[in-house]
């Protein structure tokens, strides 16, 4: 949904219409092709031929016109929920009271299976009995966008857990970069104690600061999918079928590639970027600094206490190499302009002192 109005006491969102209303306008002309072409051929309209008319028809109608919104009542405390038609017909509505709303909060959640299942990114009004959902969005940062709009007009804090470290951050300081929020702290931020074994590799030239994070190397699961992959390809050679090998090269390939692949991260004053290189460079990304609102380590999945229980320790080394060849940390980079992720070899203590070194130098304090 998209705001279409806000004033001081009340906002109003507003879904459908635009690409939706042109697939139903499609359908609607689907729908009356098969009533031309079967009158024109001088046929009768039976079951066979109204049925599947009549659901494009159906279909076509409620994209076309149907629309969804809601109307925020920050005096009254109120949301309500509608569905309805184009031009402003509600045909059903629904009213939550937002009685002890403290925060607006913004996640991350899987949805779908097979072929459909995707990310998204639910943003919701939470502090009552249940929360409220505004809406979700596919993108980090149009949801981002939407939460601190939401945050402003109702003056409470953005509670940020889409990659499960959980931020807060205050409606007045929402579009800070890390230069503007460390000028009104009126302080550097104090640095972690570097790690006693520091894998990465620093450069600083009083400029730029360039750190690299090493490769993971070929750890045992590396080595378990190359051994599989190249028995599986030798076998196919053998008996004669090298076309094979056109699957099986590029998969060699890409393993080693993840092996030997080093992340480069580059901060000063005005960009951030970051590149991978390894048999090939890539994903080379770069972002102005005052685009950059928060930069910070969030744990995966595979790192967590929780999850570490879960293995038995018989495991537990091949587990530690699977962790290694996805990455032990994750790197977090994002506003409402940008979103990055990049996960790293290094252990989580290592990635948080350097990702306190890019803030510092992004921010100009360092």
């Amino acid at each position: 949904m998209k705001i279409v109005k806000t004033d001081d006491e009340v906002m109003k969102l507003s879904g459908g219409g635009g690409g939706l209303a042109f697939v139903g306008f499609l359908l609607l002309a689907g729908a009356a092709a098969i009533v031309f072409f079967v009158r024109r051929a001088g046929g009768e309209l039976f079951g066979i031929h109204l049925i599947p008319a009549g659901v494009l028809a159906f279909l076509g109608l409620l994209l076309a016109f149907g629309r969804s919104g809601m109307i925020l009542d920050r005096t009254c405390g109120t949301a309500e929920k509608w569905w309805g038609l184009a031009f402003g017909v509600k045909l059903w509505t629904r009213e939550t009271s937002l009685s002890g709303l403290d925060r607006v909060a913004l996640e991350s959640r899987v949805q779908g299976s097979g072929k459909n299942r995707h990310r998204v990114y639910p943003v919701a009004l939470a502090g009552g009995a249940e929360p409220l959902e505004v809406d979700a969005h596919l993108e980090y940062p149009e949801s981002r966008r939407l939460a601190e709009r939401l945050s402003r007009f109702f003056g409470v804090p953005l509670h940020d857990d889409a990659e499960g470290t959980l931020t807060v951050r205050e409606p007045d300081f929402l579009d800070e970069s890390l230069a503007e929020q460390a000028a009104r702290l009126g302080k550097p931020e104090a640095l972690p104690e570097p790690p006693q074994e520091m894998l990465s590799a620093i450069e600083d030239d009083g400029e730029t600061l360039s750190i690299t994070a090493p490769a993971a190397g070929f750890t045992a699961f590396h080595k378990a999918v190359l051994a599989l992959v190249l028995g599986i390809g030798a076998l196919t050679t053998v008996s004669g079928r090298l076309g094979a090998l056109v699957i099986f090269i590029p998969i060699a390939l890409f393993v080693s590639q993840h092996a030997l692949e080093r992340t480069i991260f580059k901060a000063d004053a005005r960009r951030f970027s970051v590149r991978k290189v390894g048999l090939v460079s890539r994903m080379k990304q770069s972002f102005p600094a005052e685009d950059v609102e928060e930069l910070f380590v969030s744990l995966p999945r595979w790192e967590h206490p929780s999850s570490q229980k879960e293995v038995p320790e018989r495991l537990r080394g091949f587990a530690d190499s699977v962790a290694a060849f996805a990455g032990r940390a994750v790197m977090v980079a994002r506003s409402d302009k940008m979103s990055l992720t990049v996960p790293v070899t290094v252990d989580p203590a290592e990635a948080e002192y350097l990702a306190a070194l890019l803030r510092a130098r992004l921010a100009g304090t360092g």
